[in-house]
């Protein structure tokens, strides 16, 4: 069976492309093929072959690589077909149990990408079963891969509105869409709903009964989607950073929420207390850039000439929504504001605000989405109530920063909405372990907890000090609760706690050791990460 290609997207600059990522995991094949489980309908749907996964440039794991042939539409009986890549490392010392799929974030992530930053905490639980990593359909190796060639145009020179960012939105977004059409491509098989059946898909294609999934953030929608539909499928399913059906845009509620702990944090914190209220320097920041926006002269990455940029109080929220939730963001923020109000600490101040807009530069210039905006926007807009978000409750600091042309420019990509009956939690009796960060603003403490009255076999372990991305991390207490949990123990929900935030000092006052761990000093490096979701 033929698939089509991906639309060419070369102008696209990407961190890492997949033929390389291929090469530094050291993907290599071999001519072994395995059996199709029962469930597979037709052999030449399936390809699984012997691969190794190098890590580090040292390690070998061996594993094998599979690519699986389904429907684009499953509601279409003439739907064409597409790839569904994954990955399988067999299970340790001839271990049988049930198989372990890891969902990985987005939507758009690899978790097959992911492996090599994952592997050591990943691994070891092979001695529960096979370990598995399924793409996402329209992204990583999976082909086609939903790429954009359109990229934002904003102008950096002027303070951007809101209603700009819809209407430029909504232009892109329908051009990507119409070239993606002019393909064959039918996104409206690009959802949350697809890609559970996609797992499913390859379980039965390799013979699974029944399996348990490791989800993270995006992740953690789809593990939902297949407890409200595919329940008996299940045995446990881990949750790392929830993210409700309900919760695919952010409520701005919820970053000012985070704003308020890490205050708290900050106050708490005796050589800290040079610095005001962190909600209340951020209140008088955010007033005093609608005042009078600051212009900041950056050099732009594509031309290399300097150019000015405005940094008015939109680019602030912005920025602060997206960092705020990462811890050594969080410690550079209290100075920040501090030096921003007062006018001191002009260097520092300087150096920090250049870092700051080279990621907002790429925002107002760059690619729709890091990796697959296709895919990724088709399968927000799918899952995203329809509502209009203009209003914002009055006494909300940040604001719709996040996903801000969203749900209004999701007209353009003319995809089908899931609807309310999706929006609900799922109710199951499956066990679930869910975990979540204190300080993580991408998948908050309450959208766990929403979920507990309808999981009757829930549990949730909240991580003190903790932002989204140290839940990846998976740290050590993390793990071991995890691995009680695949063994069948009963797990505790005591608050697990890390380290706590070190917040950069102004000049003279240096940041204390604690225990003997001295933080370096606290300097930003330029984040790339705007527009790109979980």
């Amino acid at each position: 069976m033929k698939l089509r290609t991906a639309r060419p997207t070369a102008s696209i600059p990407r961190i890492l492309s997949v033929f390389a990522l291929g090469a530094l995991l050291g993907v290599v094949p071999a001519s072994a093929s395995v059996t199709p489980g029962p469930g597979l309908q037709g052999s030449d749907r399936l390809s699984v072959k012997r691969h190794f996964f190098v890590l580090n440039g040292l390690r070998r794991v061996p594993g094998q690589w599979g690519e699986l042939v389904v429907p684009e539409n499953r509601s279409n009986p003439r739907s064409r077909q597409i790839q569904v890549t994954f990955g399988r490392l067999p299970a340790s010392g001839g271990g049988s149990g049930v198989p372990i799929f890891f969902i990985a974030g987005g939507p758009g992530a690899s978790g097959i990408g992911s492996f090599a930053g994952n592997a050591d905490w990943l691994l070891p639980f092979r001695q529960f079963g096979d370990v598995v990593l399924v793409e996402q359909r329209g992204t990583g190796y999976s082909r086609p891969r939903l790429d954009c060639a359109e990229r934002w145009a904003f102008p950096i020179t002027a303070p951007l509105k809101r209603n700009q960012l819809i209407e430029s939105a909504r232009q892109r977004f329908a051009a990507c869409r119409r070239a993606w059409q002019a393909e064959g491509v039918d996104l409206a098989g690009y959802n949350t709903v697809a890609y559970a059946r996609d797992i499913v898909a390859v379980a039965d294609a390799l013979g699974y009964q029944r399996f348990a999934v490791i989800a993270f953030s995006y992740g953690s929608q789809i593990a939902l989607e297949l407890l409200r539909s595919h329940s008996h499928r299940l045995s446990r399913a881990v949750l790392l950073g929830v993210m409700g059906t309900s919760d695919s845009l952010r409520n701005p509620m919820d970053h000012d929420a985070v704003l308020e702990r890490a205050a708290r944090l900050l106050s708490e914190d005796p050589a800290s207390r040079v610095y005001s209220d962190l909600v209340e320097s951020t209140a008088r920041t955010i007033a005093m850039l609608r005042r009078s926006p600051v212009q900041v002269s950056i050099q732009d990455p594509e031309s290399g000439e300097p150019v000015e940029f405005v940094f008015d109080e939109l680019a602030y929220r912005r920025q602060m929504v997206t960092r705020l939730g990462i811890r050594r963001e969080l410690a550079i923020l209290p100075r920040f504001n501090h030096a921003l109000l007062s006018g001191e600490d002009q260097p520092w101040l300087r150096s920090e605000l250049q870092n700051r807009l080279r990621g907002l530069l790429w925002m107002r210039k760059g690619p729709l989405a890091m990796r697959s905006a296709a895919q990724h926007y088709a399968t927000v807009c799918a899952a995203a109530d329809p509502t209009p978000r203009d209003h914002v409750p009055p006494d909300c600091l940040l604001g719709h920063t996040f996903h801000p042309a969203l749900p209004e420019a999701c007209d353009a990509w003319q995809v089908p909405n899931l609807g309310d009956a999706f929006r609900e939690p799922p109710r199951s009796d499956v066990p679930v372990l869910m975990f979540s960060g204190e300080l993580d603003t991408k998948t908050p403490v309450n959208q766990a907890q929403r979920l507990l009255p309808y999981l009757s076999d829930a549990r949730h372990v909240v991580l003190a000090n903790a932002g989204h991305d140290d839940l990846l991390e998976v740290h050590e207490k993390v793990r071991t609760r995890m691995h009680a949990f695949f063994a069948g123990e009963v797990v505790g929900v005591s608050p697990i706690v890390l380290d706590p935030v070190h917040f950069s000092m102004p000049p003279g006052r240096p940041a204390p050791c604690v225990r003997g761990n001295c933080p370096a000093p606290l300097i930003s490096t330029p984040f790339a990460g705007y527009g790109d979701p979980h």
